[in-house]
Protein backbone atom coordinates (compact mmCIF):
# COMPACT_ATOMS: atom_id res chain seq x y z
CA UNK A 1 0.00 0.00 0.00
CA UNK A 2 1.49 3.26 -1.02
CA UNK A 3 1.90 6.71 1.39
CA UNK A 4 0.45 9.70 1.32
CA UNK A 5 3.48 10.95 0.39
CA UNK A 6 4.04 8.69 -2.18
CA UNK A 7 1.00 9.21 -3.34
CA UNK A 8 1.50 12.66 -4.23
CA UNK A 9 4.71 11.80 -6.77
CA UNK A 10 1.94 9.22 -8.67
CA UNK A 11 -0.38 12.05 -8.80
CA UNK A 12 1.98 14.34 -9.86
CA UNK A 13 3.10 11.77 -12.90
CA UNK A 14 -0.36 10.79 -13.70
CA UNK A 15 -1.00 14.45 -14.31
CA UNK A 16 1.23 15.05 -16.77
CA UNK A 17 3.38 17.75 -15.64
CA UNK A 18 7.22 18.85 -16.80
CA UNK A 19 9.62 19.83 -14.67
CA UNK A 20 12.09 22.22 -16.92
CA UNK A 21 11.16 20.51 -20.15
CA UNK A 22 11.13 17.32 -19.04
CA UNK A 23 8.40 14.85 -17.71
CA UNK A 24 8.37 14.28 -13.74
CA UNK A 25 8.15 9.85 -14.53
CA UNK A 26 11.57 10.90 -17.04
CA UNK A 27 13.27 13.12 -14.45
CA UNK A 28 12.99 10.60 -11.47
CA UNK A 29 14.63 7.48 -13.87
CA UNK A 30 17.45 9.80 -14.16
CA UNK A 31 18.05 10.05 -10.42
CA UNK A 32 18.18 6.12 -10.60
CA UNK A 33 21.67 6.58 -9.21
CA UNK A 34 20.93 8.46 -6.36
CA UNK A 35 18.24 6.17 -5.16
CA UNK A 36 20.34 3.38 -5.29
CA UNK A 37 22.99 5.58 -3.29
CA UNK A 38 19.70 6.23 -0.52
CA UNK A 39 18.98 2.29 -0.64
CA UNK A 40 22.74 1.22 0.17
CA UNK A 41 22.54 4.33 3.13
CA UNK A 42 19.73 2.23 4.19
CA UNK A 43 16.54 5.34 3.96
CA UNK A 44 13.51 3.44 4.66
CA UNK A 45 9.95 5.18 4.99
CA UNK A 46 9.55 7.74 7.80
CA UNK A 47 13.41 8.85 7.78
CA UNK A 48 14.11 12.21 7.57
CA UNK A 49 16.43 13.20 4.54
CA UNK A 50 18.31 16.53 4.26
CA UNK A 51 18.82 18.29 1.01
CA UNK A 52 21.48 20.73 1.53
CA UNK A 53 22.05 23.62 -1.09
CA UNK A 54 20.20 22.21 -3.67
CA UNK A 55 18.18 24.32 -5.91
CA UNK A 56 15.53 24.83 -8.12
CA UNK A 57 15.12 21.58 -10.34
CA UNK A 58 17.38 19.59 -8.53
CA UNK A 59 15.51 20.40 -5.35
CA UNK A 60 12.20 19.69 -6.39
CA UNK A 61 13.59 16.53 -8.38
CA UNK A 62 15.06 15.25 -4.99
CA UNK A 63 11.68 15.93 -2.67
CA UNK A 64 10.33 13.72 -5.09
CA UNK A 65 12.47 11.05 -5.30
CA UNK A 66 12.53 11.48 -0.95
CA UNK A 67 8.79 11.10 -1.32
CA UNK A 68 8.97 7.95 -3.88
CA UNK A 69 10.84 5.93 -0.33
CA UNK A 70 8.17 7.65 2.10
CA UNK A 71 11.15 9.10 3.66
CA UNK A 72 10.63 13.43 4.52
CA UNK A 73 12.58 15.80 3.07
CA UNK A 74 14.25 18.79 5.15
CA UNK A 75 14.78 21.69 2.52
CA UNK A 76 17.95 24.11 4.03
CA UNK A 77 20.69 25.95 2.64
CA UNK A 78 22.68 24.90 5.39
CA UNK A 79 22.02 21.85 7.70
CA UNK A 80 21.50 23.46 11.10
CA UNK A 81 23.05 21.97 14.18
CA UNK A 82 20.00 20.37 16.03
CA UNK A 83 19.51 17.20 17.31
CA UNK A 84 17.41 16.02 14.19
CA UNK A 85 19.69 16.49 11.88
CA UNK A 86 22.05 14.70 13.49
CA UNK A 87 20.01 11.15 13.12
CA UNK A 88 18.64 12.32 9.15
CA UNK A 89 20.19 11.35 5.88
CA UNK A 90 21.26 13.54 3.57
CA UNK A 91 21.70 14.60 0.07
CA UNK A 92 24.55 17.48 -0.83
CA UNK A 93 24.82 19.94 -3.44
CA UNK A 94 26.73 17.19 -5.43
CA UNK A 95 23.97 15.11 -5.14
CA UNK A 96 25.86 12.81 -3.13
CA UNK A 97 24.20 10.45 -0.43
CA UNK A 98 25.31 10.95 3.47
CA UNK A 99 23.79 8.36 5.97
CA UNK A 100 23.31 9.54 9.80
CA UNK A 101 25.82 10.25 11.89
CA UNK A 102 23.21 8.65 14.82
CA UNK A 103 21.29 5.68 13.52
CA UNK A 104 17.73 6.78 16.08
CA UNK A 105 14.60 6.44 14.95
CA UNK A 106 12.57 9.64 13.99
CA UNK A 107 8.74 9.61 15.42
CA UNK A 108 5.81 12.08 14.68
CA UNK A 109 6.10 12.46 11.37
CA UNK A 110 3.62 9.81 9.94
CA UNK A 111 1.53 12.90 7.75
CA UNK A 112 4.64 15.73 7.13
CA UNK A 113 4.81 16.26 3.57
CA UNK A 114 8.31 18.46 3.75
CA UNK A 115 10.09 20.21 6.79
CA UNK A 116 11.36 23.97 6.17
CA UNK A 117 14.10 25.29 8.42
CA UNK A 118 13.50 28.72 10.17
CA UNK A 119 15.58 31.55 9.32
CA UNK A 120 16.75 31.99 13.23
CA UNK A 121 16.27 35.78 13.41
CA UNK A 122 14.12 35.34 16.55
CA UNK A 123 15.95 32.81 18.24
CA UNK A 124 17.70 29.56 17.03
CA UNK A 125 17.16 27.96 13.73
CA UNK A 126 13.54 25.96 14.16
CA UNK A 127 12.61 23.01 12.31
CA UNK A 128 8.68 23.59 10.89
CA UNK A 129 6.82 20.60 9.68
CA UNK A 130 3.94 21.08 6.61
CA UNK A 131 1.70 18.58 6.25
CA UNK A 132 0.84 16.09 3.26
CA UNK A 133 -3.08 17.80 3.48
CA UNK A 134 -1.33 21.47 3.58
CA UNK A 135 0.32 20.78 0.69
CA UNK A 136 -2.56 19.21 -1.68
CA UNK A 137 -4.85 21.91 -0.45
CA UNK A 138 -2.81 24.90 -1.33
CA UNK A 139 -2.41 22.92 -5.23
CA UNK A 140 -6.52 23.01 -4.83
CA UNK A 141 -6.29 26.77 -4.04
CA UNK A 142 -3.88 27.50 -6.68
CA UNK A 143 -5.86 25.41 -9.23
CA UNK A 144 -9.22 27.46 -8.04
CA UNK A 145 -7.67 30.66 -7.52
CA UNK A 146 -5.78 31.61 -10.42
CA UNK A 147 -6.78 29.34 -11.86
CA UNK A 148 -3.56 26.81 -12.35
CA UNK A 149 -4.13 24.56 -15.13
CA UNK A 150 -2.44 21.97 -17.05
CA UNK A 151 -2.34 24.38 -20.30
CA UNK A 152 -0.18 26.87 -18.19
CA UNK A 153 3.75 27.17 -18.33
CA UNK A 154 4.55 28.18 -14.29
CA UNK A 155 7.63 30.38 -14.25
CA UNK A 156 9.14 30.09 -10.55
CA UNK A 157 12.70 32.21 -10.35
CA UNK A 158 12.29 32.66 -7.08
CA UNK A 159 14.20 30.06 -4.44
CA UNK A 160 12.28 27.23 -4.22
CA UNK A 161 14.00 26.14 -0.23
CA UNK A 162 11.26 28.71 0.81
CA UNK A 163 7.90 27.28 1.89
CA UNK A 164 6.27 30.01 -0.70
CA UNK A 165 8.63 28.77 -3.49
CA UNK A 166 8.11 25.21 -2.81
CA UNK A 167 4.68 25.47 -2.90
CA UNK A 168 3.79 27.50 -5.51
CA UNK A 169 6.63 24.79 -7.64
CA UNK A 170 4.59 21.60 -6.22
CA UNK A 171 1.18 23.36 -6.83
CA UNK A 172 2.34 23.43 -10.47
CA UNK A 173 3.38 19.72 -10.78
CA UNK A 174 0.12 18.36 -8.69
CA UNK A 175 -1.73 20.75 -10.93
CA UNK A 176 -0.17 18.82 -14.67
CA UNK A 177 1.77 22.31 -15.32
CA UNK A 178 5.04 22.78 -17.34
CA UNK A 179 6.93 24.42 -14.65
CA UNK A 180 9.99 26.62 -15.23
CA UNK A 181 11.75 26.85 -11.91
CA UNK A 182 14.74 28.83 -13.30
CA UNK A 183 16.58 31.09 -10.98
CA UNK A 184 17.08 34.01 -12.33
CA UNK A 185 20.95 35.35 -13.71
CA UNK A 186 19.81 38.35 -15.56
CA UNK A 187 16.56 40.09 -14.89
CA UNK A 188 15.72 41.01 -19.18
CA UNK A 189 16.09 37.53 -19.79
CA UNK A 190 13.17 36.42 -17.09
CA UNK A 191 11.01 39.35 -19.21
CA UNK A 192 12.12 38.09 -22.70
CA UNK A 193 10.82 34.87 -21.49
CA UNK A 194 7.63 36.14 -20.11
CA UNK A 195 7.37 38.37 -23.34
CA UNK A 196 7.41 35.39 -25.75
CA UNK A 197 6.00 32.98 -23.22
CA UNK A 198 2.30 31.87 -23.27
CA UNK A 199 -0.30 31.05 -20.60
CA UNK A 200 2.11 32.16 -18.50
CA UNK A 201 2.11 32.16 -14.23
CA UNK A 202 4.28 33.52 -12.37
CA UNK A 203 5.97 33.45 -8.44
CA UNK A 204 7.54 36.95 -7.48
CA UNK A 205 8.70 38.82 -4.24
CA UNK A 206 8.10 42.52 -3.98
CA UNK A 207 12.04 43.26 -4.98
CA UNK A 208 12.11 41.22 -8.31
CA UNK A 209 8.60 42.41 -9.59
CA UNK A 210 10.03 46.00 -8.94
CA UNK A 211 13.38 45.14 -11.38
CA UNK A 212 10.99 43.58 -13.89
CA UNK A 213 8.77 46.73 -13.94
CA UNK A 214 11.76 48.36 -15.16
CA UNK A 215 12.60 46.58 -18.05
CA UNK A 216 11.87 48.02 -21.69
CA UNK A 217 8.87 45.77 -23.05
CA UNK A 218 7.95 44.47 -26.81
CA UNK A 219 4.41 45.54 -26.83
CA UNK A 220 3.37 42.27 -26.39
CA UNK A 221 3.65 39.79 -23.04
CA UNK A 222 2.57 36.01 -22.42
CA UNK A 223 1.62 36.49 -18.76
CA UNK A 224 -1.63 35.59 -17.63
CA UNK A 225 -0.70 35.89 -13.89
CA UNK A 226 1.88 36.96 -11.82
CA UNK A 227 1.53 36.53 -8.01
CA UNK A 228 3.68 38.33 -5.04
CA UNK A 229 4.63 36.63 -2.16
CA UNK A 230 4.72 38.36 1.65
CA UNK A 231 5.70 41.80 0.96
CA UNK A 232 4.55 45.53 0.55
CA UNK A 233 3.24 46.06 -3.31
CA UNK A 234 3.36 50.16 -3.35
CA UNK A 235 0.85 51.38 -5.26
CA UNK A 236 3.78 52.67 -7.64
CA UNK A 237 4.74 49.27 -8.09
CA UNK A 238 1.44 47.80 -8.72
CA UNK A 239 1.03 50.34 -10.99
CA UNK A 240 4.38 50.59 -12.68
CA UNK A 241 3.65 46.26 -13.07
CA UNK A 242 0.56 46.87 -14.65
CA UNK A 243 1.60 49.10 -17.47
CA UNK A 244 4.63 47.01 -18.45
CA UNK A 245 3.21 43.60 -18.58
CA UNK A 246 -0.67 44.50 -18.43
CA UNK A 247 -1.84 42.21 -15.37
CA UNK A 248 -2.28 43.14 -11.96
CA UNK A 249 -0.42 41.60 -9.14
CA UNK A 250 -1.67 39.39 -7.45
CA UNK A 251 -0.39 38.92 -3.44
CA UNK A 252 -0.11 35.45 -1.52
CA UNK A 253 0.37 35.73 2.44
CA UNK A 254 1.07 32.31 4.51
CA UNK A 255 3.54 30.59 6.54
CA UNK A 256 6.15 27.84 6.33
CA UNK A 257 3.37 25.64 8.56
CA UNK A 258 0.52 26.12 6.35
CA UNK A 259 1.65 27.18 2.74
CA UNK A 260 -0.86 29.99 0.94
CA UNK A 261 -3.57 30.94 3.41
CA UNK A 262 -4.41 34.42 1.91
CA UNK A 263 -4.62 34.94 -2.30
CA UNK A 264 -6.34 38.36 -3.68
CA UNK A 265 -5.25 41.34 -5.88
CA UNK A 266 -5.85 43.96 -3.27
CA UNK A 267 -4.54 44.07 0.73
CA UNK A 268 -3.46 40.47 2.01
CA UNK A 269 -6.65 38.57 -0.29
CA UNK A 270 -8.94 36.77 0.38
CA UNK A 271 -9.00 32.95 2.85
CA UNK A 272 -7.95 30.64 0.23
CA UNK A 273 -10.56 26.98 0.69
CA UNK A 274 -10.47 25.32 3.67
CA UNK A 275 -8.85 28.49 5.98
CA UNK A 276 -11.72 30.12 7.91
CA UNK A 277 -11.10 33.13 10.12
CA UNK A 278 -11.84 32.99 13.35
CA UNK A 279 -11.33 36.39 14.92
CA UNK A 280 -11.35 39.19 13.84
CA UNK A 281 -14.84 40.03 12.59
CA UNK A 282 -14.65 41.36 8.64
CA UNK A 283 -13.56 45.30 8.99
CA UNK A 284 -11.85 44.97 12.53
CA UNK A 285 -8.77 45.16 13.74
CA UNK A 286 -7.25 42.58 16.04
CA UNK A 287 -5.22 39.11 16.11
CA UNK A 288 -5.13 37.39 13.30
CA UNK A 289 -6.83 33.06 14.43
CA UNK A 290 -7.58 31.13 11.79
CA UNK A 291 -9.04 27.69 11.32
CA UNK A 292 -7.98 25.53 8.59
CA UNK A 293 -9.28 22.58 7.22
CA UNK A 294 -5.89 21.27 6.67
CA UNK A 295 -4.55 21.66 10.79
CA UNK A 296 -1.08 22.90 11.05
CA UNK A 297 1.68 20.46 12.18
CA UNK A 298 3.38 23.59 13.90
CA UNK A 299 7.20 23.25 14.96
CA UNK A 300 9.83 20.11 15.68
CA UNK A 301 9.45 21.20 19.01
CA UNK A 302 6.13 21.16 19.89
CA UNK A 303 2.61 19.35 19.58
CA UNK A 304 0.43 19.65 17.10
CA UNK A 305 -1.94 22.42 18.25
CA UNK A 306 -4.67 21.26 16.27
CA UNK A 307 -7.01 23.06 13.60
CA UNK A 308 -6.75 26.65 15.24
CA UNK A 309 -3.34 29.00 14.47
CA UNK A 310 -2.78 32.14 15.90
CA UNK A 311 -0.53 34.59 14.55
CA UNK A 312 0.60 37.56 15.86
Amino acid sequence: MRSARQEIVTRIIDSGSRLAGEPVSDVLENLSGLANDLRQAGVKAGNVVVLEDLQSRDLLAAILLVWQFDAIPMLCQKRPDLPLTNTSFFIDRNFVAHAPEIDAPVHGLETTALLHVSSGTTDKPKIVKRGVASVLAEAVAYRVRLPMTPQDHVIVPIPVVHSYGSGFALSALINGCRLDPEPVVRVSRLARKIDTGTSAVLALTAPLARLLADTDGTGTTGLRVAMVGAGQVSAGLAEAFAARFGVSLARNYGSSETGAIFMGEQGMGEPIPGIEIVHPARGEVGELQIRSAAPSKAMWETRNPGTSVVYR
